[in-house]
């Protein structure tokens, strides 16, 4: 299970790059963003437009990150066929490794 939700971290999320952080008054608009995927691809904020968008950030060596992975992942397992949520997972950690956490 552990294997599953970290494909789909690496895979479909990548890194989180943000220029300025910024604070967000609740129902206010988002700042745009872009998520980096290992794969290549590319998606911002338009990407999950009127999408509940579930953000749950982690890195690599964060060991209560790596403990709430089953947690996700059974909210993963909930919402799976829901096409209106998205889970997403971005991790400031290099390519590199994210690709040998992958394994």
């Amino acid at each position: 299970m552990k294997r599953k939700l970290l494909l789909f971290f690496v895979l479909i999320i990548g890194v989180l790059f943000i220029g300025n952080a910024q604070i967000v008054q609740k129902g206010a608009k988002a700042p745009d963003f872009r998520l980096y995927a290992l794969d290549g691809t590319i998606n911002s904020l338009d990407t999950y437009k009127n999408k509940v968008v579930v953000i749950k950030m982690w890195f690599t060596t964060c060991a209560p990150c790596l403990h709430e992975i089953p947690k996700v992942n059974k909210l993963l397992e909930k919402y799976k066929n829901r096409n209106d949520i998205v889970f997403i997972a971005p991790a400031p950690n290099s390519k590199k490794t994210l690709k040998k956490f992958k394994r």
